[in-house]
């Protein structure tokens, strides 16, 4: 059976408990303020340990770059599910899988340099594309207007990246594909292919993760969905 807790003993008996244990701790905390060769051995064992606590204390993989699962999240082709979890629970290691946060870049826009965390379309009904070849990606959902209804969708032109060599290999998709980004800047979709060949697959992966959620609105909803790029646009180089 396990001790009982301080707060279960009397006053009387509780009080000079906590005193020893108190005194207990601070005298093997003092040790390491003071010298000779037991102190070094504190020393060594305290510096042997601290990178096994790391998970336990810096955890931005875990906090940043953790995926989940979910029916708004489409899986990669080939995959039966998306893979959930981080890829390192320590490091942080930015990626465009689905499930994960959008990274982050810097782009040159009308308005001067701006996160691409900053130009994610907030409606909750809104999906952001960001890709380097913006207007085939504008066809696409151009030609998808009245089948995504209530959503509405808007691109962002990652080709003004203020380092477009970096942003390229950050985004994992080329400059011809594609990355779907949902409201809360989590990523839906992504695909390497260009716009014309992953039309379909795009129309197809918003129309089964997120339609089912409005269909019993569509009857008295018929908004049009209308591509237009993320205010404000991103210029070209």
């Amino acid at each position: 059976m396990s001790r009982a807790p301080l707060n279960l003993l009397p006053g009387l008996v509780a009080a000079p408990l906590a005193e020893q244990i108190t005194r207990a701790g601070l005298a093997r905390t003092r040790i390491l303020g003071s010298t000779g060769r037991r102190a070094q051995r504190v020393h060594d064992l305290v510096a042997g340990n601290i990178p096994g606590q790391l998970p336990h204390f810096v955890s931005t993989g875990l906090e940043y770059g953790y995926r989940y699962a979910g029916p708004l999240i489409a899986t990669e082709p080939g995959e039966r599910e998306v893979a959930t979890g981080a890829d390192d629970v320590v490091e942080y290691r930015p990626n465009t899988k689905p499930g994960g946060r959008l990274p982050h870049t810097v782009i040159d826009t009308t308005d001067g340099p701006r996160s691409t965390l900053e130009l994610v379309d907030t409606t909750p009904t809104a999906l952001t594309v960001f890709t380097f070849d913006p207007s085939g990606w504008e066809h696409v959902l151009e030609s998808g207007v009245g089948l995504l209804s209530p959503l509405t969708a808007c691109v962002v032109d990652l080709g003004s990246a203020t380092t477009p060599k970096t942003a390229i290999d950050l985004y994992e998709v080329g400059t011809l594909g594609a990355v779907l980004v949902r409201a809360d800047g989590h990523i839906v979709w992504r695909t390497a292919v260009h716009a014309k060949a992953a039309a379909v697959d795009l129309l197809d992966a918003i129309r089964r993760c997120w339609l089912p959620y409005f269909s019993q609105n569509r009857a008295s909803d018929q908004r049009t969905v209308v591509a237009t790029v993320a205010p404000p646009k991103s210029s070209s180089r």
